[in-house]
């Protein structure tokens, strides 16, 4: 992988993968519910000026998800997720047993986008790269190529009403 760094969010660093065309996202520590929603706005400021159609989600380093996570993912998180194009992702479990079963239920309450689960970072990237799609055209637009005006319009929305929503 050839990485740039976007962004360091609370529990995870965010990075644009250069040479394969997709947004990695590695999570470490303890997962509670704010220090989620506070990672989750960050990496959704990502996407407000990009569209990263495949993501790389790695939960390799997770130690412990908390129980109220994996449904707020489903009913907030991930609906928002879908506004910006995201296509497919690479979701890689955490190792521990209660923290893997939080992310199968995640999964389980949002089918909406194409996730496929791994046990390790190797495994997902090598899949990625196995299915990668054909590069889009390039557009003179604002509006990142793979998104819609509304959808684009919702997601700016989105993401200042979160942003809000957590100073408060």
């Amino acid at each position: 992988m050839d990485l740039q760094h976007l962004c360091s969010a609370m529990c995870a660093e965010v990075y644009f993968d250069q040479l394969n065309n997709w947004l990695f996202v590695d999570w470490t520590g303890e997962l509670t519910l704010e220090t989620v929603q506070h990672t989750c706005l960050g990496i959704a400021r990502c996407f407000l000026d990009h569209y990263y159609p495949r993501v790389l989600n790695s939960n390799a380093q997770v130690t412990s998800v908390s129980w109220e996570v994996a449904q707020w993912l489903a009913s907030d998180f991930l609906p928002a997720l879908s506004l910006t194009g995201v296509e497919q992702m690479a979701w890689v479990v955490p190792p521990t047993l209660r923290a893997s079963n939080r992310i199968l239920d995640t999964v389980n309450l949002f089918p909406h986008i194409a996730i496929s689960l791994f046990s390790d970072v190797e495994a997902a990237v090598a899949y990625l790269q196995q299915t990668a799609p054909r590069p889009p055209a390039l557009s003179s637009s604002r509006i990142p190529q793979g998104r819609h005006f509304a959808d684009e319009l919702k997601l700016r929305h989105l993401v200042d009403n979160f942003g809000q929503q957590l100073k408060a």
